[in-house]
């Protein structure tokens, strides 16, 4: 559910470059906009001991694609589940990403992405909670089956945002429709999303590949610790706005 002061109310490590980069752009409005950048989290936000990086170019479309589970060239059914396409204009969207040491309690990756965008946070709310379960096929014609649930999240202590927590599993690789059954794997994931007007920001935990993770529900998901993503949203969330 959606959470709101003063109402009732995860494999993308290739190719990146550091890149710091302040003024005005025109942005997916059409306005000019100070850049996005200046709204991101800083390195030094991230853990300690890991070593963010400023994804750019390609990679970050790429990135930004992965962070919403938009198919590229692909396909979802049902096509109502489709996810809304984020833009990957660097006037618009940001992105940084680290990788978790394998040897950690939760190997993967953190992922920030700081973008404009032109509906309300509400309308993701009503998606994933409209489709608990859809198939993605990308543009190799590779299934996946991608099972999802809200996560009540704390409410925000910054006057008028909004947040939304999110949990999924995306199995593929197995034998049976939509990539389930034998041999199959899965990669669980947790995303925190904060919005103020026409500003968004999504925070995201991404677990390795496994055979648990396939045959693992979303709640499951939902109720594991992850004490790293939840302190880098704070960060995140002020630093986009306090």
């Amino acid at each position: 559910m959606i959470a709101e002061r003063g109402r009732m109310a995860w494999p993308l490590v290739a190719a990146l470059a550091m890149v710091v980069t302040l003024g005005t752009a025109c942005s997916v409005d059409g306005a000019s906009h100070p850049d996005i950048s200046a709204r991101m989290v800083d390195a030094a936000d991230f853990p300690a001991g890991l070593t963010p990086t400023t994804v750019v170019g390609p990679a970050r479309a790429a990135l930004v694609s992965d962070v919403v589970g938009d198919v590229q060239g692909g396909r979802v059914e049902p096509d109502s589940c489709a996810p809304t396409p984020l833009s990957s204009n660097p006037a618009d969207s940001a992105a940084m990403v680290a990788q978790l040491s394998a040897s950690s309690v939760l190997p993967g990756t953190l992922t920030v992405v700081t973008t404009r965008v032109s509906t309300p946070l509400s309308d993701l709310e009503n998606q994933v909670g409209q489709c608990k379960s859809y198939v993605r096929t990308n543009a190799a014609g590779a299934s996946s089956t991608v099972r999802q649930t809200i996560i009540d999240l704390a409410e925000p202590s910054i006057p008028g945002v909004s947040t939304l927590g999110i949990a999924r599993t995306q199995t593929t690789g197995g034998s049976a429709t939509g990539g389930q059954g034998e041999s199959a794997v899965g990669v669980a994931s947790k995303t925190y999303v904060a919005q103020r007007d026409g500003v968004r920001v999504y925070v995201v935990y991404r677990g390795v590949a496994t055979t648990d993770a396939a045959n693992a529900e979303p709640t499951q998901v939902a109720s594991v610790s992850t004490p790293d993503l939840d302190a880098l949203f704070v960060k995140a969330v002020s630093a986009s706005f306090a």
